[in-house]
């Protein structure tokens, strides 16, 4: 093991780290994106305080909502998956109706002004967004949404491959695959290798592999493609997909 000398700051497997943090007074948009991540408001040393009065724009799912002030206001808790935290959101009656914005999986790209939270709330939240604009929003059906506010088992997950990334397990996963992959690819770049693309699909009959699958067109599928027919060809070739 390399012990680090004193002073020397260790190095982050992650290839965007140094991207979003920053001790600076302004935030930036995303590259690609017209909205401010939220890691990016987050993630700095004063956890998102020095932010305070600037309008960005975010966007991500509700993980929490709830209406207070007898319907005047709610308080959404955001999440756009560039960090595990959640942003949290206040927003009044008079800027949209609150009941299509508190389910959990609601869909939303927001406007809103950077504040401090009452002095009171301060040891939870650093920073808040009041939403003044709502840009577009995706409303879900709460009595229909398979992925409550409880905690979810993963057997329970593999039913919803396309929302369990949403979860709080799936989404640490995938960040340190995704550090894991990384690390490994940069070593061996770094090293002269190439990373080649093994074939998928192959006429290889391994043995050693524990699973593996045929391809093949059926007869209703290659009449509905207008597939040509390859029975009277003299060379057939059978295919198997690497699983």
């Amino acid at each position: 093991m390399r012990i680090l000398p004193e002073g020397e700051p260790a190095p982050s497997l992650l290839p965007f780290n140094n991207l979003t943090i920053s001790d600076t007074d302004t935030v930036t948009e995303a590259e690609f994106s017209q909205r401010v991540l939220i890691r990016s408001i987050l993630t700095r040393p004063d956890a998102g305080a020095g932010l305070a009065g600037q309008t960005v724009k975010v966007g991500g799912w509700v993980k929490k909502g709830r209406e207070q002030g007898k319907g005047s206001f709610a308080f959404l808790e955001l999440n756009d998956g560039s960090c595990p935290a959640n942003l949290q959101l206040i927003i009044y009656a008079d800027v949209a109706p609150l009941g299509q914005f508190t389910p959990t999986g609601t869909c939303l790209h927001v406007e809103g002004v950077l504040q401090m939270p009452p002095e009171d709330k301060q040891g939870k939240q650093s920073i808040e967004l009041k939403v003044t604009k709502v840009l577009d929003v995706g409303a879900v059906d709460p009595a229909k949404y398979p992925l409550p506010k409880t905690r979810l088992t993963l057997e329970f997950l593999r039913d919803y491959v396309h929302l369990r990334p949403r979860t709080n397990t799936i989404s640490a996963i995938a960040r340190i695959r995704n550090a894991l992959a990384y690390a490994t690819h940069t070593f061996f770049q770094k090293h002269g290798f190439l990373y080649v693309h093994t074939p998928i699909i192959t006429t290889s009959d391994c043995d050693w592999i524990k699973s593996k699958g045929c391809v093949s067109a059926g007869a209703d599928l290659a009449k509905a493609c207008s597939l040509p027919d390859y029975s009277n060809f003299y060379i057939y070739m059978m295919l198997y997909i690497m699983l």
